[in-house]
């Protein structure tokens, strides 16, 4: 592209300006794909991961906001669905976190933070902040479509003293989730025709409760 730093000729400076809007204009695609080059997985995420907010400002423990964003693994065709979440704490450690859809619990079990466990060499998201506390859950893909459908998506964590925190997804940011189940829907079924399942996809939200 030497020839448009110096554009003497106008049609030249024209071309380059538009060249330069066109590049400017280029849409951020909502998934990437990457391949871990150490264990040859690769790994679907989402090009920025959902931001969640408090729903009574800071709360007890310090905790200000939460992600959430799914990503899956395909190593030689083995395909596995997974959801990350992380949620900042202040001086009292978190220790649980839990997805709602629509007010129901996901289907989703946690594992361990070790991408090792997860067939890759780096974690498929990076921690927002360094006092971030990071969950992995392993979930069925009717889990995800759960959340791409959902009217409200909400991540609750709980600290070593049983303090809640309530976190909520604006509406609008979930709607990358429409174009991850798209990417990643089974062989043989699109989006549209598996449809919502919810069967199996969530619980009551009982599992994070106040102490009595």
């Amino acid at each position: 592209m030497n020839w448009c730093r110096i554009p003497q000729n106008p049609a030249r400076g024209l071309a380059c300006t538009l060249l330069l809007a066109g590049c400017a204009a280029q849409p951020v695609a909502p998934v990437d794909e990457t391949l871990d080059p150490g264990t040859g997985t690769t790994t679907s995420v989402l090009t920025r991961p959902i931001e969640l907010e408090p729903e009574e400002g800071r709360g007890a423990f310090g905790a200000s906001f939460a992600f959430l964003a799914p990503f899956e693994t395909n190593r030689m065709g083995r395909r596995t669905l997974y959801l990350w979440v992380a949620a900042t704490q202040g001086d009292t450690p978190l220790v649980q976190s839990e997805v709602e859809c629509d007010s129901q619990r996901i289907d989703a079990v946690p594992i361990s933070g070790e991408p090792a466990e997860l067939g890759l060499t780096r974690a498929p998201y990076v921690a927002p902040v360094p006092w971030s506390t990071q969950w992995y859950f392993r979930m069925p893909y009717s889990a995800l479509e759960c959340l791409a459908n959902a009217r409200q998506v909400a991540i609750v964590t709980r600290d070593v003293n049983g303090e809640l925190q309530r976190f909520r997804a604006p509406p609008k940011s979930i709607t990358g989730l429409g174009e991850f189940v798209a990417h990643v829907a089974p062989s043989g079924e699109s989006a549209a025709e598996t449809g919502l399942r919810r069967h199996g996809a969530v619980q009551p939200a009982e599992e994070i409760s106040h102490p009595r």
